[in-house]
């Protein structure tokens, strides 16, 4: 039922515990260096991980706690590492050409991809170290989770990762401060980005802007798709895209059904096809004046939208676009 992880141990394989359905308690001495993807996954009678104090780096791998639906908090480390393969996928996702996964080996303040996917965390505290959200499904399918924070001022990354929140349907609230160009790109070539997919009981989102400006919303889909209690969403003026150009669909907001205003950001010269795709509670729009094509099923099925402004400017409208 209880583990003490002694110092002397350097390095914890794949699989180690997972699936022990009898271990509740986990100690870490602080001479552990590496721990293997899913550790201690669907250990799910695991409530207590304590991290001792640390003088090195942890280093760990992917769907770390995934399926402890008994692991309801947790105080993590300071400093971690993503393992060298999760380095390359990470790199290869990102929108940073200068780096490569040839270049850097030890990625510090990232946590590894679908950590704390399906645990019952309901608070999580993010430490100040910890400053980048790229990677994938970190908090996936925690349906307790209701708060998080971020204790770092800047988080010094690109773009949230895939699925990072998605199916959270109990965060309420989320406020992303970030030095950031593209705060919900896919990081997977043809990918669903889904940042907060089916976060049911979300209602309010703020983007808040450090530094530089914002290029886009996701160039892929599905950022809030059926986040059905979402009233309000803040987007900075900086935008100049929401949804991706080229492919054409976007479902950005789809299913957004309480969503009932939204201003637009004045730079957006394109709206995607399905982006406010059966938003049933929205009634009016102002599609900014630097818009000249409105995409197909943009609009569509928003039964109650009643006043819409178009642009002097607009060329295209697309099938089914109201």
């Amino acid at each position: 039922e209880s583990i003490y992880v002694s110092a002397s141990l350097e390095e914890m394989g794949d699989y180690a515990f997972a699936a022990n359905g009898k271990l509740t308690t986990v100690t870490f001495g602080n001479g552990v260096k590496e721990i293997g993807d899913y550790a201690f996954a669907n250990c799910t009678s695991l409530s207590n991980f304590v991290f001792e104090d640390i003088v090195g780096a942890y280093t760990i791998g992917q769907h770390f706690f995934d399926g402890c639906t008994s692991m309801t908090q947790l105080i993590l480390p300071n400093l971690m590492t993503i393992t060298e393969e999760e380095a390359a996928i990470y790199l290869t996702g990102t929108i940073i050409e200068s780096q490569s996964p040839t270049n850097i080996t030890n990625m510090y303040g990232i946590i590894p991809a679908y950590m704390f996917a399906n645990t019952g965390i309901v608070h999580a505290v993010i430490p100040e170290r910890i400053n980048d959200v790229h990677t994938i499904g970190v908090f996936y399918g925690c349906k307790a989770l209701q708060t998080v924070t971020f204790e770092a001022e800047i988080l010094n990354t690109k773009s949230v990762g895939n699925y990072y929140f998605a199916g959270c349907t109990s965060l309420r609230e989320i406020q992303l401060s970030m030095n950031t160009t593209t705060p919900f790109w896919s990081s997977i070539k043809n990918g669903r980005s889904g940042a907060f997919m089916d976060c049911s009981a979300l209602e309010n989102v703020v983007i808040q802007l450090t530094t530089g400006e914002i290029s886009g919303i996701s160039s892929d889909y599905d950022v809030f798709k059926n986040c059905s209690s979402l009233k309000s969403i803040s987007i900075p003026d900086s935008v100049t895209s929401i949804g991706p150009k080229f492919t054409g669909y976007g479902n950005v907001f789809s299913g957004c059904s309480s969503l009932e205003s939204i201003d637009l950001p004045e730079k957006l010269t394109f709206i995607c096809g399905g982006l406010f795709y059966k938003c049933s509670s929205l009634t009016s729009i102002v599609i900014p004046e630097g818009v000249t094509d409105i995409k197909s099923d943009a609009f569509r099925y928003c039964r109650n939208l009643t006043d819409v402004v178009l642009p002097e400017g607009l060329e295209t409208i697309g099938t089914a676009a109201f």
